[in-house]
């Protein structure tokens, strides 16, 4: 990823970059929508080769 100056705020990463810089990572944020409802919770992840892991609660939003 290029972080000049003079270049664009916005960089166009490969697959390969994206999961390496997510793997740095160990928080972030879930948001799901149904209808008009919108929920953003963080959440504690870990990346796994090319999936992202996080446990919840059996009665969390998040595990239906």
């Amino acid at each position: 990823m290029n972080m000049n100056p003079n270049s664009s705020p916005i960089a166009v990463l490969s697959d390969a970059e994206c999961w390496e810089h997510l793997s740095t990572q160990r928080v972030g944020r879930l948001v799901t929508r149904v209808g008009d409802v919108v929920d953003i919770v963080p959440i504690n992840f870990v990346v796994d080769g090319n999936t992202v892991v996080f446990r919840t609660a059996p009665a969390a939003s998040s595990a239906s």
